[in-house]
């Protein structure tokens, strides 16, 4: 019996090793928080682009602070799956549709919902007309007020004026 067992959960590690999901666009990780974590302010927050289409941007928010886990609006998110890499006028935009999400986890976390989704859809002006876009986050807290999140960032479609 053990061995029928040990066979299925080798062929279930395998399978899961070539299973393909979307990757998201952010993974944001809250950890540490000491007694400020109810009120989600940081010490370190630091942002890192995505590196490639395979390696999603970061924000990792850590140890006690002052300050919020926010995605700063002023950097580009370097999103391999559109046309808008390191378009500075379009970050702020994106920037702030994710924060509302992050806020939006947030407010429930404090009513004691600790797992979640929210959505929100934009619309920039690209290089290809009006372009909209749907931003999703999912989320989960632990106990200790620690929190994993992952942001998608999916092209809808687009219109030529």
């Amino acid at each position: 019996m053990k061995r029928v067992l040990l066979l299925f959960g080798a062929m279930f590690l395998a399978c899961s090793v070539w299973a393909k999901g979307d990757l998201p666009t952010i993974i944001i990780h809250k950890s540490d928080g000491g007694p400020w974590a109810f009120l989600n302010l940081y010490n370190d927050i630091l942002y890192t682009p995505a590196q490639d289409e395979t390696h999603p941007a970061t924000l990792d928010c850590t140890g006690s602070g002052y300050s919020a886990c926010r995605v700063p609006r002023n950097n580009a998110l370097s999103m391999y799956t559109s046309n808008i890499i390191g378009n500075p006028t379009v970050s702020p935009v994106f920037a702030d549709a994710i924060n509302q999400i992050i806020e939006a986890s947030e407010r429930n976390a404090e009513r004691g919902v600790v797992n979640g989704t929210q959505s929100k859809k934009i619309a920039i002006t690209g290089n290809r007309g009006m372009e909209t876009y749907a931003v999703k986050g999912t989320w989960q807290y632990n106990s200790r007020g620690g929190c994993t999140m992952y942001i998608y960032v999916t092209p809808l479609s687009f219109r030529i004026p």
